[in-house]
């Protein structure tokens, strides 16, 4: 089974076996195929090719078909935006994600997993919207955790989609999957000098309220 430039058929499907059809009978079997993500509401025909032999295995016969298919409208995701303080140590902080759906249909009962890597963890790996429609956007949160270790920098996000969708058939489920970064600033490690600072002070005073001025009222005494 032959490609297009926008159908491919899976690599599996590339050669399929009948072993025998009557005449006048018919038959089915399922192909998987694959298509570029902005051909949608377009049709292609996927040329298929035919060899068979007839009951006497005297004559082999060779033929090309055409079966059109045509690629179904699909909702589209995009995050516009990624919002979320993170910083060393940082615990159940929110990361906030801006969800476009570009595409041309609505989105329903969309389930969003996140997945990261170190520093960041995730404590709600999984976000919910009832519908996203067409043009609209949501806002979908995680919470996450930071080592205390992390280096400042942008470190990698990967959002899972799932959904349903009204052209769809019943029980179908859409998936996709995106990338982007998340910032982890060293801002946070600033503050933890200030507390250090002062417990040094403090310690400062401590000594110089039990052993120094002690002995310097002592040495007024002698006087």
């Amino acid at each position: 089974m032959p490609s297009t430039p926008n159908i491919t058929a899976a690599s599996s499907a590339s050669r399929i076996f009948i072993g025998t059809l009557a005449a006048g009978a018919s038959t089915s079997t399922g192909v998987l195929v694959t298509a570029n993500k902005n051909d949608y509401l377009s049709s292609y025909p996927l040329p298929v090719h035919i060899s068979y032999q007839n009951a006497n295995y005297n004559a082999t016969v060779n033929k090309t078909a055409s079966i059109p298919i045509t690629l179904q409208s699909i909702a589209q995701f995009n995050v516009t935006s990624v919002g979320g303080d993170l910083s060393p140590g940082a615990t159940y902080v929110p990361v906030t994600l801006t969800v476009r759906n570009t595409g041309n249909e609505p989105a329903q009962a969309v389930t969003f997993s996140l997945q990261t890597i170190y520093p960041i963890s995730q404590v709600t790996p999984n976000a919910y919207v009832s519908s996203i429609a067409p043009g609209a956007s949501a806002n979908v949160t995680f919470y996450v955790n930071v080592d205390s270790q992390a280096n400042a920098g942008q470190y990698p996000l990967t959002i899972y989609e799932q959904w349903t969708q009204p052209s769809g058939v019943s029980s179908q489920q859409y998936s996709a999957s995106q990338n982007y970064y998340a910032m982890v600033s060293s801002g946070g490690s600033i503050g933890l000098g200030i507390p250090a600072i002062i417990v040094i002070v403090a310690i400062v005073a401590i000594v110089y309220l039990m052993v120094l001025r002690p002995r310097m009222a002592a040495k007024k005494a002698k006087r």
